[in-house]
């Protein structure tokens, strides 16, 4: 019989609720501890999800929690640290996206994580869909013969609200790394590392991007066109295009379950693939296998890709004059 991998949850949001609630679901998981900033709110969402172990601090959860990994659900400028913490008590990490607010603090989790001999990932869990897994197969099999442009958007119409995350700076927010990150990351993934980047922002009142265009390309000429936003409404599907055709993966982002296949003048069939609950089950079953294996990071996402994606968003903030309080 398999053992159970132990969790731990830091932080009790809007993510970690979604994320326990499909992790309960998986035979070989154990949820056994939570640690939020106070020890009414660790009741609260241990009470709700049948969570033996609950503690008012990070520290707590990390030092005294059975956990063998923690799952990392705080606002984005606490990932670092947050990470880094569980880590050195020795916990694997499982780290929301976007993985740090910047590619020098990615390093540093990286770093840790190394030293430590521990299990590090982010958590891009749409990689892990059977959709996903599917294109990436087939594209590497040359369905499309060589890909060239890549075409990708993800953007929503949100009122202003200075006292939403997506509009606080200090909270690391903005269409790029909210949402951004999905058909950017998707890009690196599919076709590859970019060597050249353009990108223009509107930036609105708060500082933040409300709408971030975005061209990339590779070394061998690949193109990849994006746009994020958080007060406009975009379409979320994306488009791979080849020398024999093209694929379109209709969204939204959050439940991708089917594509098209353009090949020539002809229109295949939408191809169906089976999707689960809000599929980040998939991701955690991956991370729970690497972890029983004895791997520290993962092939679908390796350390070496989350830093390259690190680093194109520092690129694209710098050209579009985005920054957040305490960076220099």
């Amino acid at each position: 019989m398999m053992k159970k991998l132990k969790w731990g949850i830091l932080g009790t949001g809007r993510m970690a609720d979604i994320f326990v609630t499909e992790l309960i679901q998986l035979p070989e998981a154990h949820v056994v501890a939570v640690g939020s900033r106070t020890q009414k709110n660790a009741e609260t969402f241990g009470v709700k999800f049948h969570i033996p172990e609950r503690f008012g601090s990070y520290s707590d959860l990390v030092d005294q929690s059975s956990a063998d990994i923690i799952y990392v659900a705080t606002p984005h400028p606490f990932h670092k640290d947050n990470t880094i913490l569980a880590l050195e008590a020795g916990k694997h990490v499982l780290c929301e996206k976007p993985f740090a607010i910047h590619a020098g603090e990615a390093e540093s989790m990286v770093t840790v994580a190394r030293t430590r001999g521990l299990f590090l990932m982010d958590a891009l869990w749409i990689r892990f869909t059977p959709l996903m897994q599917w294109l990436k197969e087939s594209l590497e099999k040359g369905i499309l013969g060589k890909p060239g442009i890549f075409s990708g958007a993800f953007g929503y119409a949100m009122d202003f609200d200075p006292q939403s995350r997506v509009f606080n700076p200090y909270l690391g927010g903005g269409a790029l790394l909210d949402v951004g990150i999905y058909p950017l990351s998707t890009s690196v993934w599919i076709m590859g590392n970019p060597t050249e980047t353009v990108s223009l922002a509107t930036l609105g009142r708060s500082g933040i991007d409300e709408r971030t265009g975005i061209l990339m390309k590779t070394a061998d000429g690949k193109l990849s066109v994006l746009y994020t936003a958080v007060i406009n409404r975009t379409p979320y599907d994306f488009t791979v295009m080849g020398e024999k055709g093209m694929i379109t993966v209709h969204g939204p982002w959050w439940h991708q379950n089917s594509l098209t296949i353009y090949q020539g003048s002809k229109k295949q069939l939408v191809k169906h693939f089976p999707f689960k609950n809000r599929g980040y089950g998939y991701m955690a079953s991956h991370v729970m296998t690497c972890i029983r294996n004895g791997q520290t990071e993962s092939p679908i996402i390796p350390h070496k890709e989350t830093l390259t994606i690190m680093k194109v968003m520092d690129q694209i903030r710098q050209q579009i004059g985005l920054k957040y309080p305490g960076e220099a």
